[in-house]
């Protein structure tokens, strides 16, 4: 269409006579659906129905406000009829308040009366995008021609759907002549028309830019919260800001690995200079992911902002992977911005937010489903290009699913940074803050100072599990609840354990004093929730091998089930073990169940495992109790074999083997790559019941674990789960032929280790944390002083804050002293030295800092005589 300047054209005069159809005749179309689909009384607001909970939609009254922006419920108030109601406003109030309508659904060839209502608020949002700048005469007799036709196929629609009373051909002829009549009369002053057009036209180019950030502000402040443990709990959850502590990031490039400030993750640059579209972030479970990506969330809608360069973004929004719901980028947009989106036709919808500056965090890439896989899959191939440089991607992932994402990205201009957790200065202070949350919130009765007293006296034996986030809330948690139930020793198994336990005996007591349920003893309630956990593992094992996090309607009715046939709460169970997470729809809330986090599902789902391992002990037991019968009923002894023999051939064929285990519970035996942590939380499990349970299986989930894809460090893990078994040292020795690295977390499972590797295989240590408070350092160098092998030894921590001590004591620990058996050949060092007179020859590698003067002039002097290097 020509730009508004001194001449109307033709042209013009019928995009406003269609305008003029859109506000007067589809309007009306719209208000008779409003009138027949929803059963509100005539005398009743659209609000009072929606959030009337005995026979309305049960709306809570925050999904009302996020539905409907200030304007609409002005309008609502004032007029419970409809009368007055725009397009915009009639289409969300069908949407959300007429019955028998599927929304997102595309028909089958055949139009819907929820295309239809689609259709018409489309079109009257197109015109005032100004789409038909280029139409000829055809193009716009036959845009003449769909307008005229869609409110006779919308009524003639919600007839047969509603059965109104109303003479809805009388009512189909009243409109079609109104549009005839419109197309066919003359313009008396076509700029009234004209000057409603353009204002709409100004209202929707700020619409994106402002409602939308309003929209997006509300709906971060709920979801930016933390959640780590509301289902032991059961209040509120935690303001990040008031918890978060630094993270240690790092980038990545093909020349180098350097440390990044968490705050500069938005701002950090590509291998040539240039900006990325898309920002990788990796991680290990438990690492900080979700958590970061919370925190930019608050920090977007907060006055002040921690992380540069995000105030130059107009709008961000929020992705998750284990969402199914959502499959397109326009779908995304009309889920966080709904009431901005009424006022835009769908394709201009995302053309409009093309143009402003986006960041759209993608959290959780390996708990990608289906839907999430399209969305991703869209953004990548069609919407960072056509945004031209001004839509950006940050995603979290796990390592195990870094190669797939690089596989669909890889074409764009990217950073790879890595997330390692919270440093080892940093733990105590993030314990701190986030007990104190607690306590604020009533979640803790404890006092801090205890805690972090345990914190200090316990740091040189708190394992390398405790970077995580994830683990150090754990603790927190636990200690808060009954500080008995933790020791600096408990591995990361052994934390998901006592959570567990707790979450437990926290849900036994509210099934006692649940009404319905008081009448079950004690014993009872403890024996239905144990039954109801082998189902629930069961679901959790299928729910990790569907690559999901949200459960499936077959699982979540088999829980349904359970819970009916035991006689319990189906509502008080679930909430115990899992997130409720309700969506709104035009049905009215629709909830989806998801476990809290992946690591948890991983654990439940090795606890299904455990089920069947567990088995064997049972079944000894009923064969001592068969045997007894048998020979009371004095069934000759051959017999009795035989009947054993079958017994047997049924029970080992389920139960013996971890490799039948597999393939019975996961129907493969092959790729086992995304079970790599449940192998490690079944290590942890068998470990707890016992070594001699561990060594009956140790063999077994060697091999299971190499066919998960385990290698290098990652052995060492599976070590310390096991609370580095000498039986399982003596299995993992053989992976190492070539070299062994060992990083923090890993020296105590090294030093065992040693014990069974060939005294000439190289070791790599590669230590970050501050070395005085790093468990079995000292042992593990004079074992390895002892080794007649190659070493490279790195005090990274030293290396990069010389206040941080110098690195002489460790360096004489490996050396030996003046001990004539040291026979290990130090050919790298990087770390801080008071002086050079103890580096030994075979050093071909130095890396020191230099913190003094004095310092710096004494290792110079001394550095000529190092011949070698």
């Amino acid at each position: 269409m020509s730009t508004f300047r001194n001449i109307i054209t033709p042209q013009d005069i019928t995009i406003l006579k269609l305008f003029k159809i859109t506000k007067t005749e589809f309007r009306e179309a719209l208000h008779l659906v409003f009138k027949w689909g929803c059963k509100k009384k005539d005398d009743e607001s659209i609000k009072d129905y929606l959030t009337n909970k005995e026979r309305g939609k049960s709306m809570t009254m925050t999904v009302f406000r996020n539905m409907f922006d200030k304007e609409m419920r002005k309008r609502i108030e004032e007029d419970h009829t409809g009368v007055t109601y725009d397009v915009s406003l009639l289409f969300a109030c069908i949407k959300w308040g007429c019955d028998d309508l599927k929304w997102g659904e595309k028909p089958a060839g055949n139009d819907t009366v929820e295309s239809l209502c689609t259709t018409a608020k489309n079109l009257r949002n197109k015109l005032a995008h100004d789409p038909f700048d280029k139409c000829d005469v055809k193009a716009m007799d036959d845009l003449c021609d769909q307008f005229k036709k869609i409110p006779e196929k919308l009524l003639t629609l919600a007839k047969d759907k509603y059965k109104p009373a109303h003479d809805v051909d009388q009512e189909i002829k009243k409109i079609n002549e109104h549009m005839d009549n419109i197309m066919k009369t003359t313009i008396g002053d076509p700029y009234d028309l004209q000057k409603q057009l353009l204002k709409l036209r100004k209202e929707q180019v700020n619409t994106i830019n402002e409602q939308g950030k309003s929209e997006l502000s509300k709906l971060y402040e709920d979801i930016s919260k933390i959640d780590p443990a509301s289902f032991v709990t059961g209040k509120e959850r935690l303001n990040i800001k008031n918890v978060f502590t630094k993270l240690d990031v790092s980038c990545a490039n093909e020349k180098e690995i350097y440390d990044l400030e968490y705050n500069e993750l938005l701002e950090v640059k590509t291998e040539s200079g240039g900006e990325p579209s898309v920002i990788i972030l990796e991680g290990d479970a438990g690492a900080g992911k979700t958590t970061l990506t919370k925190l930019i969330l608050s920090d977007w809608v907060g006055e002040k902002s921690i992380f540069r360069g995000l105030r130059d973004y107009d709008l961000v929004l929020h992705a998750e992977g284990k969402k199914q719901s959502i499959s397109s980028y326009l779908g995304l947009i009309q889920y966080l911005i709904p009431t901005a989106s009424y006022k835009f036709d769908d394709d201009d919808l995302i053309r409009s937010v093309l143009k402003l500056k986006v960041l759209l965090v993608m959290d959780g890439f390996d708990e990608l489903n289906e839907g999430s896989e399209k969305l991703i899959r869209e953004l990548s191939e069609k919407h960072i290009q056509k945004s031209s440089g001004k839509l950006h991607l940050l995603i979290t992932t796990r390592p195990s699913k870094h190669s797939d994402l690089l596989h669909i990205v890889n074409h764009h201009p990217k950073v790879q940074t890595k997330l390692r957790g919270i440093p080892f200065d940093k733990r105590i202070e993030f314990v701190e803050k986030l007990h104190n949350e607690m306590i604020s919130e009533k979640q803790s009765n404890q006092e801090t100072s205890k805690l972090i007293d345990f914190m200090k006296h316990s740091r040189s034996q708190l394992g390398e599990h405790y970077r995580l986030p994830l683990n150090l809330t754990l603790l927190t948690y636990l200690w808060a609840a009954d500080p008995g139930k933790i020791n600096p020793k408990t591995t990361a198994t052994g934390l998901y354990i006592a959570f567990h336990e707790l979450i437990q005996s926290r849900l036994l007591k509210r099934l006692q004093d649940c009404k319905g349920v008081v009448a079950l003893p004690k014993d009872k309630c403890e024996e239905g929730i144990r039954e109801f956990l082998q189902e629930y593992y069961s679901v959790c094992l299928d729910t990790l091998s569907s690559g999901s996090m949200q459960l499936s309607d077959l699982s979540t009715k088999a829980l349904d089930s359970k819970c009916t046939e035991l006689k319990l709460p189906f509502n008080d169970m679930s909430e115990a073990f899992l997130v409720v997470d309700k969506v709104w729809t035009s049905k009215g809330f629709t909830s989806y169940l998801t476990v809290h986090h992946k690591s948890i599902l991983e654990f439940y789902a090795a606890n299904r495992f455990m089920t069947y391992i567990n088995k064997e002990n049972d079944a000894s037991s009923d064969k001592a109790k068969i045997m007894y019968l048998l020979k009371k009923l004095t069934v000759p002894e051959e017999e009795r074999k035989e009947i054993f023999n079958i017994i047997n051939k049924y029970s080992d064929e389920d139960t013996k083997s971890l490799k039948r285990l597999c393939q019975k519970l996961l129907k493969t035996h092959e790729d086992l790559t995304k079970y790599d942590n449940m192998f490690l939380y079944l290590t942890g499990l068998l470990t707890h019941q016992g070594s001699e349970k561990l060594q009956e299986y140790s063999a077994e989930l060697v091999e299971e674990m190499k066919v998960a894809g385990f290698q290098g460090t990652r052995w060492l893990d599976f070590l310390v789960e096991a609370e580095c078994n000498e039986e399982l040292a003596s299995l993992l020795a053989r992976f190492f032929s070539g070299s062994l690295e060992v990083c923090d977390g890993h020296t105590r499972a090294a030093l065992v280790l040693f014990k069974y590797l060939d005294i000439s295989t190289p070791v790599r240590i590669i230590l970050e944390n501050e070395v005085s408070y790093i468990p079995y350092l000292d042992d593990m160098l004079v074992s390895l002083s002892k080794r007649n092998c190659e070493v490279e030894l790195s005090f990274q921590h030293q290396w990069r804050y010389k206040e941080s001590g110098f690195s002489d004591y460790h360096l004489n620990s490996l050396l030996g002293g003046k001990d004539e058996n040291q026979k290990c050949n130090v050919s790298r060092f990087t770390g801080n030295l008071m002086t050079l007179s103890h580096l030994p020859k075979s050093v071909k590698n130095l890396c020191i800092t230099f913190g003094t003067t004095e310092q710096a002039q004494q290792i110079l002097k001394e550095l000529p005589e190092l011949e070698s290097m």
